[in-house]
């Protein structure tokens, strides 16, 4: 199926082109908004009575315009593409007369960048105040055991996802792996969404052409698509478009303006981004303070001058597991708890490459021997730097602090290592060099100490693991983690 601009609003969607209010917005961003809504019964029978939906919309305007974002290439990748991690095409449309394009999928509601904002997503006890200088975080073997448990399911969970991508028969890049792109169902059977700057080594936008794939169930599902107009914009594998991933996850390479680079590789460098992000600290940001982008889309930055910044005095440690003002008396005032990121892009593109280097050091011939061919890596020069040890910039590791008790022992040792081990085979460069997806299902993370558990009916050829581990599922783990419980800590291990 190809496409042109001309046409009408011949194809009636058994899913209707809506008008929406904004108490139905669940998310907005530059091309497109999604909303929360509730589909009737209708005579095509594709679902059934009330259910709920979440609806993709974009403009033409906008996806005519904002290069590399394209909701067409979106839904033809969704309609080919069949994994129990990857957001399933429910139908699609485009209404000429509103000139609005609308993909219809899954309603979930909850995002893992949700709970990795949640404080109870570490192996250690939340604090109540802020801690006095010194003072170790608080331990049970409760919160030990379900954080290795959670951390280790969600990520064998999105792996897989990433590895299906990029081994297909035609393999899709991403291009925006990060924690808000990834659905957490009550199961706890995760969902990778947004595609809409996905690569395929083929060309995109004015140049793209597409046909559904009607083999396995395709249902014409993308008949609402027949006759949309395109892009104006063309993206060729000979002129890729570097601008794509957001904030902090954004891989080195595409910092330097490349006009061709490996897009499977930049989505590794992406999952090692997100995997750490388990580890990282955690600050808690009373209600009165400059509130800090928890996680935002590169293009989206607006930037400063040096006086309009409002620099903070003391700058959170990223040591530690938790970061609480020494101004805040209680944890119950009003505020917010914000997932730090390995790497800062609070300060754009030139301070999140700074923040790279701080962590792998400045590129050199041997650690990257072709960096300096890149566009732009002439236009900057940064001090030599050295490369630093990762270990202290993941403070929610399972603890070694107390390697007598409990909560400590042989496997948790091997554990912290083989987390280490992962993403260090991805957050590195050169880009060639990263571990594949497919190769870390099988990495030792996945295969010693605590156990992966995965959602009840959950698929997996190479393991046979349970869906629960003891007396808990994920879903019991979720549900405790999102509990409004502030103390679940009958006997901490101090």
């Amino acid at each position: 199926m190809t496409f042109d601009s001309e046409g009408s609003d011949e194809y009636s969607s058994s899913f209707e082109a809506g008008i929406y209010d904004d108490s139905q917005i669940q998310a907005e961003g530059i091309h497109a908004t999604i909303y929360r809504t509730e589909i009737g019964e209708n005579s095509q029978n594709r679902v059934s009575s009330r259910e709920i939906r979440a609806v993709k919309a974009v403009t033409a305007f906008k996806n005519a315009r904002l290069e590399p974002h394209d909701i067409r290439s979106e839904a033809y990748v969704l309609a080919r593409l069949r994994h129990q991690n990857i957001i399933e095409l429910l139908d699609a449309s485009y209404s000429h007369q509103q000139k609005l394009f609308q993909i219809f999928m899954p309603f979930v509601s909850l995002t893992l960048y949700d709970l990795l904002e949640n404080p109870k997503c570490s192996p250690y006890l939340p604090p109540k105040q802020a801690p006095e200088f010194g003072q170790a975080p608080r331990l049970n073997l409760q919160t030990v055991s379900r954080f290795r448990t959670l951390a280790k399911s969600f990520l064998f969970q999105i792996v897989s996802a990433v590895a299906f991508l990029h081994t297909n028969s035609q393999p899709v890049a991403h291009r925006d792996l990060k924690p808000s792109n990834i659905l957490v169902q009550p199961d706890g059977c995760i969902k990778l969404i947004d595609f809409g700057i996905s690569w395929e080594g083929r060309p995109r936008g004015r140049g793209g052409s597409f046909e559904e794939d009607h083999s396995n169930n395709g249902n014409g599902r993308l008949n609402g698509f027949t006759n949309a107009p395109k892009p104006e914009w063309d993206e060729t594998p000979e002129r890729m478009c570097c601008q794509v991933s957001s904030g902090p996850y954004r891989a080195p390479e595409l910092l330097f303006a490349p006009r061709q680079y490996d897009a499977y590789a930049s989505d590794l460098w992406s999952l090692g981004v997100l995997a750490s992000a388990f580890f990282t600290s955690v600050q808690f940001e009373p209600k009165h303070s400059a509130s800090t982008p928890g996680e935002f889309d590169w293009d989206a930055l607006v930037f400063e001058s040096d006086e309009s910044a409002d620099p903070m005095s003391n700058p959170p440690d990223a040591t530690i597991p938790f970061n609480v003002p020494g101004s805040v008396t209680s944890l119950d005032r009003s505020g917010s708890w914000h997932r730090m990121s390995l790497f800062d892009s609070t300060r754009g593109e030139i301070g999140l490459i700074a923040s790279i280097f701080k962590l792998l050091g400045t590129p050199t011939e041997q650690t990257w021997p072709e960096f300096n061919a890149l566009p732009a890596a002439s236009a900057l020069i940064f001090n030599p730097m050295s490369p630093r040890p990762l270990r202290p910039l993941l403070p929610n590791l399972t603890p070694s602090e107390t390697p007598t008790s409990a909560a400590e022992g042989p496997d948790c040792v091997q554990e912290r290592e083989n987390v280490i081990g992962l993403i260090q085979g991805l957050v590195r460069y050169p880009p060639q060099s990263r571990a594949s997806a497919f190769d870390l299902l099988h990495h030792s993370y996945f295969h010693q100490g605590s156990s992966v558990i995965l959602p009840p009916g959950y698929a997996d050829a190479d393991r046979s693991q349970s869906s629960q581990a003891e007396s808990n599922s994920l879903a019991d783990f979720i549900s405790q983690l999102i509990s409004t419980s502030s103390d679940e800590d009958p006997s901490p291990l101090e």
